[in-house]
């Protein structure tokens, strides 16, 4: 499972050009979207 705080990254099948993660903060928090430009990176894999 994703968590903010995690070393790892996350991996998404290639096609997938609009994946989706979903993070619950302890806090609220002011981010409301963040966009990966999946078009620029080389594989699947967002880190």
């Amino acid at each position: 499972k994703f968590q903010p705080t995690s070393p790892e990254g996350v991996s998404f099948d290639e096609n997938n050009l609009k994946p989706t993660i979903t993070v619950q903060f302890d806090k609220p928090a002011e981010v409301h979207s963040l966009t990966l430009p999946r078009d620029k990176t080389p594989s699947g894999d967002v880190g």
